[in-house]
This record gives C-alpha cells, structure tokens and sequence, in this order.
C-alpha cells in the first residue's frame, strides 16, 4: 500500500494516544474480519423462479461498494430448490448488474465498461459492446435477440449524454442502434412482454433537479411518448406486468414514495398506499417485482430506517406486510411454487438470500455471507431516536452506545453524518461504526433534512438551506448528544464522507466551538467552485444580485474560514475521486498549513469516491480510531 501523508505536528492539542479508559473497551470481532468479509450485493431472478444471480460486495463506512476481491468479484448463480451455488463468471474484474435472459439460459452483466453473456450451463462468457463509453443497465428482449442498455456514448457534434440503445445479443457488429436521442438523462430500459416497447426513466436537464419521469418508446426505434406528468415529482422503476397491459412504478406525487400501476398509455394511474413510508433508497435498490401471475407485487419500504417487505394485491389494492422487525427486507421475487424470496440484513449479520413460503414463519437461508465471529452481542446498543432541529423541523436517527459502559460513566461521543445529501442512516450492515462504539464511544447518526425516507415534504426543506438550516441540523444533533448522562459534552468529535465531510468540515469552521475534533471523508471544501451547477444552485439558494450570491457561496464554503478553525482535524482521501475532485481537499490543506492548523491529509491512491482496496480501508479505520482515541480519549 502506498498512501500520501501530508501531516502537521498537532502540538498544543496532542493528548496521548489511548487512555486507561479505551483500554477498558475491546471489539469482539476486528478491522480485518470487517474488511475481508464478502457481502452479496446485486440480484437478479430467473422468470422460471428456478435461479437467482447475484454479485458479490463490501462495505465502506457502512455503505456498498465493488470491492477490490480480485477472482471473487464474479457472478455466482443460486438454486432457490436445492441452494446449489455456482460461481458463473470469472476473472479480476467486478461484474455487475446481471439480468436473466428470459429462457433462464443466459446472464446479461455489466464488466469493464461493456455488456456481456455468460451462458448458465457452462459459463461461456461472450462480449456483446465494446467502447470506451460505459455501457450497462442490460435489459433482453422477450426473443433473446436484442439487448436494451444506456450508455454515454457521444454523438457526432454533441459531447456524450446518458440515451437508450439497443444491440443485438451476437454483439454490436451484428447490430447497434440509439433509441433515444432527445437530451434526457436515460436509465433503467424495460422490455415489453410483447417486444414491442422499452419503457424507462429519463430526467430533462431544463425540468426541476429532482423531477424524473417514466417514458417508453417504440422498440425499432420512433417517438418518445411521456407516461407521467411533467411536473417535480419522482417517478423510476417502471416494471411491465407479465401480461403487458400494466406498468408498476415509483412514484413520490402523493408525498411518499409508493407503488403505482399504469397502462402502457400512461392512463389509469392508481397508487398502492403503504403509509406515510418511502419505497425508495439512494443505497439499496428499490424496485416492484411482478408476481408470475400477474396478480401481486412485491416491494419494500422504508420505516425510520428499516424495510419491510409487503405484497400489493394489484386487483384489490390491499396491502400486507409479509416480513418486518428491523433491518433490511428487500425484494427479489417468487419461486415457481410461489415462495417469496428476498434478502436481509441487519446491523450484526451482513447481506444474504432467503424463501419463504407465504404461510411458513422460518424462511430458508440460501447464502451465508457472515463471519463466524460477528454475533448480535458483539456489537453495540441500538436505540431509535427523535430529536427537534433549531427551526422545530423534527429528525430522527440512530444512538449506538458500547455494551461495556458502566452506570454512571460519561463517555466520549461522536456525531456521525451520513454521506451523500439525499442519503439516510439505516438499521443495516454498517460494521466500522459499531467497532469504534465498542471501542469506548457514544455515537449518534441522524437524518438532517433532505434525506431519504421521510417524504417528499422532508427532502424538499434542504431547499435553499444547504449550509445555512442543514448546519443548525447539526447544531441539534451535537446538543441532544452532549446533554446525554452518559456522554462527556467535553469531548465530542464529529465525522462524515462526502455530504457528511463537508458538513464535518462546515460545522468545524463556522461554529469552530462545536466539536473537539473532526474526520472529513473526500467531503467538498469550496461550493464556489461548482457555482453554475444546478443542484448546487436548487439546495444553496440564489440571491437577487451576483454580489449577494457570491457572498452565499462564500458562506458557506468551509474554506473560507480556515482561520477560525480550532479542533484537529483529520481528512481522507482518493486520487480518482470524480465526485469530490482531490483538489478540494488540497485547496483546504494549503488554506490550513496558510493559518498553522493542526491537520493531517491521507491520500489513497487509485481509488474513487469511496475506497475499495481493504488494505485501504483497514487503514483508514485504524486512522480514524486512532484520531479519536488521541484527541478524545482522555478528560481536559
């Protein structure tokens, strides 16, 4: 492993690295075990209920990446009868997104930028695209002919956009041709039963930032018919009934996200009302699943963090929840006799497959992804939370405290902040963040506004208060956190990766007495930068003048007060990152070493917006535990 390490000596504020007090507290499992385990990551069901193909994941900071697993990082292919697993695919590179053919014989997958096949009864395995545009997101034709995909291919006079296009499944020599070519941002191509139509989600760069429509288009190509209105709401997943007379879709225009049905016409629109609960998550694949016959739909939705699971029946409209209880249900489809299959996962056992017969209570685990040493008592207290921002808006999260505290005692904390803006915590496989509790901490994790699952209502009140209300959110959180009995409200640090590091690094320096140190993760240090980008425009808000907007920008820009910077700081991150460009990052440790702030910056090489090398991230971790046991570990 080769890292870049600029570091400046933290004098004044060194305070020895590890107290008789984080001594006290020993996580039962290790940085490695976290880092090595193998989690399953994308599904995808044979129509005949017979197979399941899925890929393999990791987690960084509690959410999925395509780790660096070199030869296992391959398509394996399960028997929901029998739980015979075979491994489908082979060699170094990830394979993602695969998709059954609908005779079940082949595999549709994403690798290296293109599409592939691989044949199900003896893994031959066949490029279909090939450029150095990414292409995925395979979808078969009914006659296994063609295959549907998106792609940011360019056209001649017009730099490349995200547009539908179809190839024939003998490769692009054979066949190639766009489908769509009207400026939208196209994902998520669905072939009609009849092979007539590709129905799919496209948003218009000229509409509102979070409007998303669905739309279908004649399959040989022609125009573009709009199905749902065009109006701010969301509206992805469209998913063809077996029959073909129905779209089954998400939809947030009655203010959560809920199951909804259509004609291919786009007439007869009728919503599936789950309650006042989103089925929708930036982080887990949310998706209707058509039952063989037509008559049900399998979904799950989220509860203050955790996914249930429900069948919809689409005559009736009744709904009923089939697996609840914490954690995270998500939907997979039926066997051939009509079990449900789905995977789970909670915060002490990672990922895995299971059937369950519609009346049985114990399902039938098909996969163990989980270590032999991960066990529900080794990790730490869970407990749901409520708390009010600054303004009265109210937030809810997560409080994990260690299993060894004693009565009494007043722990140091940290305050957690999700990544990406729109994202949320959740009763999931997130195992770091339970081995830095149980290494002596309080932790809180809560969903500032904006975040997933809470309406659209919620999402929308980030608005214009990027910064500016989305940092009282914080102010709330580290006061809830500091009047805890069990905490020291002395030594409370914060922490976040992408949207959380910039609101790490905005709270360490626009309320510098806030927190007593700080771990920005590859978050975003100047939003002057992107300052024509829409989505910045839409949640930082614009003013009357130039001169005014500039001043909002340099308000809340973290860079712009360095100077007041007081706590320590510790910053992450990768040379490849395209979300958050590295410049940022050393923009702000030019501005530190400027004012003499005690800081030190990693950064991984090869990486991307998240690390996926594990020797990359046990490294990481051993940092940022490290960090905290330095600077919180002992009493001023």
């Amino acid at each position: 492993m080769h890292v870049i390490t600029v570091f400046v000596a933290l004098s004044f504020l060194a305070l020895g690295v590890s107290s008789a007090e984080h001594r006290r507290f020993t996580p039962r499992f290790t940085l490695e075990q976290i880092t090595e385990t193998r989690t399953l990551g994308q599904f995808t069901i044979s129509r005949d209920g017979a197979w399941v193909a899925y890929t393999i994941a990791g987690y960084y900071y509690g959410f999925s990446v395509i780790p660096r697993f070199g030869e296992d990082n391959n398509i394996r292919v399960v028997s929901l009868a029998s739980g015979e697993i075979r491994k489908l695919t082979s060699g170094p590179s990830p394979k993602t997104n695969p998709r059954f053919s609908p005779s079940g014989e082949r595999v549709a997958f994403e690798a290296e930028g293109d599409i592939w096949i691989a044949e199900v009864a003896t893994g031959a395995v066949k490029r279909v695209t090939g450029h150095l545009a990414n292409d995925r997101s395979p979808t078969w034709s009914p006659d296994e002919t063609r295959i549907a995909f998106v792609s940011n291919r360019p056209a001649a006079g017009r730099s490349a956009r995200t547009d539908v296009w179809v190839v024939s499944a003998e490769g692009e020599s054979r066949e190639l041709f766009r489908l769509t070519d009207d400026g939208a941002v196209e994902e998520d191509p669905q072939w009609s039963p009849d092979g007539g139509a590709v129905a799919f989600t496209a948003r218009h760069p000229d509409e509102h930032f979070y409007a998303r429509g669905i739309f279908r288009v004649p399959a040989a190509g022609g125009t573009v018919t709009r199905l749902t209105s065009p109006d701010a709401t969301t509206n992805f997943a469209p998913r063809w009934s077996p029959d073909g007379r129905r779209l089954a879709y998400l939809s947030d225009r009655s203010g959560y996200v809920h199951v909804w049905t259509m004609s291919p016409d786009g007439r007869d629109q009728r919503e599936f009302d789950t309650g006042p609960h989103d089925s929708v998550s930036p982080h887990f694949a949310v998706a209707p699943v058509w039952s063989p016959d037509g008559q049900g739909i399998l979904v799950s939705f989220n509860r203050e963090g955790s996914f249930d699971l429900a069948a919809l029946d689409a005559e009736t409209g009744r709904v009923e929840t089939i697996a609840t209880g914490g954690g995270q249900y998500h939907e997979v489809g039926f066997t051939a006799e009509g079990e449900v299959v789905y995977s789970y996962e909670n915060a002490w056992s990672p990922p895995d497959l299971y059937v369950r017969p519609r009346l049985a209570s114990e399902p039938r685990q098909l996969t163990f992804s989980s270590h032999a040493t991960f066990r529900k008592e080794h990790f730490a207290n869970v407990e749901r939370v409520a708390l009010e921002s600054l303004d009265g808006l109210k937030l809810g999260g997560f409080l994990l405290t260690p299993t060894g505290s004693r009565p009494g005692e007043r722990l140091p904390a940290v305050v957690n902040i999700h990544t990406n803006s729109y994202g949320q915590f959740y009763d999931h496989w997130g195992p770091f963040f339970h081995y830095l509790v149980q290494s002596g901490y309080v932790m809180i994790m809560v969903d500032q506004r904006g975040s997933a699952g809470y309406g659209r209502a919620f999402r929308e009140a980030a608005i214009g208060a990027w910064g500016t209300k989305t940092l009282d959110d914080v102010k709330a959180m580290a006061a809830y956190i500091k009047a805890l009995p069990s905490v020291d409200p002395e030594r409370v640090g914060v922490m976040g990766l992408s949207h959380g590091g910039y609101m790490t690094l905005l709270a360490l320096t626009k309320v510098p007495e806030l927190f007593r140190a700080g771990v920005d993760l590859m978050g975003p240090t100047d939003r002057r930068t992107a300052f024509l980008n829409r989505n910045r425009r839409l949640h930082i808000g614009e003013r009357a003048t130039e001169e005014e907007t500039l001043e909002l920008y340099d308000r809340v820009s973290p860079i712009t007060s360095v100077a007041d910077l007081r706590a320590p700081l510790l910053i992450l991150h990768s040379d490849r990152d395209r979300n958050v460009a590295p410049s940022q990052s050393y923009g702000f440790v030019d501005e530190l070493e400027r004012h003499h702030k005690p800081h030190e910056l990693v950064m991984y090489p090869d990486e991307a917006h998240g690390l996926a090398d594990p020797e990359h991230q046990r490294d990481s971790y051993r940092r940022i535990v490290g960090f905290f046991h330095r600077y919180l570990g002992q009493r001023r």
